[in-house]
């Protein structure tokens, strides 16, 4: 399964990146909103991690377009630091599917992306073994 990262810091996107690698996932990883829009509007990704605050776009918006301009949207996972109620409610009720404060634990991260792309994939496409 492929899953497209964005975050501003690029060390966050090689930690995510590290773990959808260990779960046996591809990962793409962006630090740009402007690539990862461009990437995602030419690429097919079972699953988005995006974080609420990237450069040159905003993750609100960011998410907004990618429910209106992609024909399939992803399963799609805000992963920030904004741990506010109502930031929140305002993703998840605009359609968010998981809601990852940060820091949050490399366990945790896993487990939340394993049962997104265990929802979203075609019946019997995903392995559901632990090593």
């Amino acid at each position: 399964m492929r899953v497209v990262i964005a975050d501003d810091q690029p060390d966050v996107v090689v930690h995510l990146t590290e773990i959808i690698e260990e779960l046996g996932h591809d990962a793409v990883g962006f630090t740009d909103g402007e690539a990862f829009s461009d990437s995602i509007s030419r690429e097919i990704f079972d699953l988005v991690i995006l974080d609420w605050n990237i450069r040159s776009k905003n993750g609100t918006p960011l998410f907004n377009w990618m429910c209106k301009a992609l024909p399939k949207r992803p399963p799609v996972i805000i992963m920030t630091n904004r741990a506010a109620k109502r930031d929140i409610t305002e993703a998840l009720t605009a359609g968010a599917d998981e809601y990852i404060t940060k820091p949050e634990v490399r366990s945790v991260i896993a487990a939340r992306v394993n049962a997104l792309l265990r929802k979203s994939a075609p019946s019997g496409a995903f392995d559901t073994e632990v090593s």
